[in-house]
This record gives C-alpha cells, sequence and structure tokens, in this order.
C-alpha cells in the first residue's frame, strides 16, 4: 500500500508547479488548500510533508471559479 501511495504522490505536482499551473501565488494555493477549495493530499505523514495536488482537480477548481464569476457577473455561458 505505500508503494501505491508513493506512485500516485510521484505523479502529482507540488506547490510551485500547482501555483504556476494556477498562475496564483504559493501563499494563495496553500490559504485555497486550507480553506478546501482546492483538494490535495500530504505526501507523507512527517513534520515536512507537503501538498501535492493532481492536475485534474486544480482544472476542476479554475472550471467551478470560472463558472461562479461568470454568475456573479450576471453571464451564463
Amino acid at each position: 500500500m505505500c508503494d501505491e501511495r508513493a506512485a500516485i504522490v510521484a505523479g502529482m505536482m507540488n506547490i510551485h508547479e500547482a501555483a504556476n499551473y494556477l498562475l496564483y501565488t504559493e501563499e494563495a494555493v496553500r490559504r485555497l488548500t486550507r480553506q478546501g477549495k482546492i483538494k490535495a493530499i500530504k505526501d507523507n505523514d512527517g513534520p515536512k510533508a507537503e501538498w501535492r495536488y493532481d492536475k485534474a482537480d486544480l482544472t476542476q477548481f479554475l472550471v467551478d471559479r470560472s463558472k461562479s464569476e461568470n454568475i456573479s457577473k450576471g453571464t451564463n455561458t
């Protein structure tokens, strides 16, 4: 099971890569992760654990954010 988790985590983005993909700062990505707005998993359980992000989840976050912005502006696309 540990090897399976390591393989999954290895294919995911770190905080720097996720921030670059979203065009956000790393702190903004951390904040959104803590708020539960962006899905992420910890790469291990230790004190140096880092968040890892799946590209599909980040893409879905962008789609959802875009829909939300369009609704608040009164445009339905």
